[in-house]
């Protein structure tokens, strides 16, 4: 007799010929429970194992919280290979939130780190308009002019990225920002945040001028070959003189 069989007698099917084993019986329902508890804690779990699992790729690989993520994950295998009857589900749950929950926690560590907010992102474009950048734009039309300097600057600008819009209630679903797409692990990240890169950039934007005005007085001075200039020389030198004039620099 087969334990389908069995188990149609149990619920009222046909009973068979035989005596049944009604300890045997109660066993099986006991680990027909048991398997359903499971298939329960998996299906409960199993969209934040998979956010989890998508998490562990998105992180750089040396993370604290990758290390974390595959020291819990061990541990979850080990227990699970165990507990034949889903005993310790509550603990499964907590474990897996609360690394779903410190996982929000550092992504927006690492992304208010290296994206602009709102107001460093206004900073940034000021700069981009900015008298010295301007003035800066029309000298490069002087032959001589150390012109790799400024295309140097205007791309580290440029390179900063800018994103105000995540929240954590938006991270509860999805694992990388949907609005910039960053990933720590795909980014080349820098050491200094991003808003501390930009005031940095400020500060060498007055250095990059003061460089090249020391250039152009060495030009005035005779100390440069004069005959190598053409008329942009003269405007753009009377154009660094006013705007730096203009904001006392």
């Amino acid at each position: 007799m087969s334990w389908r069989t069995d188990f149609a007698w149990l619920v009222g099917g046909t009973a068979p010929s035989w005596t049944p084993d009604l300890d045997g019986q109660k066993k099986n329902l006991e680990v027909l429970a048991a398997v359903e508890r499971l298939l329960e804690l998996v299906v409960e779990l199993g969209s934040t194992a998979s956010y989890l699992s998508q998490a562990e790729v998105v992180l750089p690989a040396e993370h604290p919280w990758v290390k974390q993520a595959e020291a819990a994950r061990k541990a979850l295998q080990e227990k699970l290979s165990q507990d034949r009857t889903a005993e310790h589900a509550a603990e499964y749950r907590q474990t897996l939130n609360q690394l779903k929950k410190d996982y929000i926690t550092a992504y927006i560590a690492s992304h208010s780190k290296a994206r602009l907010g709102v107001a460093e992102d206004k900073t940034r474009n000021a700069l981009r308009k900015d008298d010295r950048l301007l003035a800066l734009r029309v000298l490069a039309g002087v032959s001589l002019m150390p012109t790799s300097q400024l295309t140097a600057f205007e791309e580290s600008l440029n390179g900063l990225k800018s994103c105000s819009s995540l929240d954590e209630p938006t991270l509860t679903t999805a694992a990388v920002c949907p609005h910039c797409q960053f990933r720590p692990s795909a980014e080349q990240l820098e050491l200094i945040p991003a808003a501390n890169r930009l005031h940095k950039l400020d500060d060498d934007l007055d250095q990059l001028v003061a460089n090249w005005q020391q250039i152009l007085a060495g030009f005035e001075a005779g100390t440069a070959p004069y005959d190598t200039f053409s008329e942009a020389y003269n405007a753009a030198y009377t154009e660094l003189a006013v705007r730096a004039q203009r904001q006392g620099r």
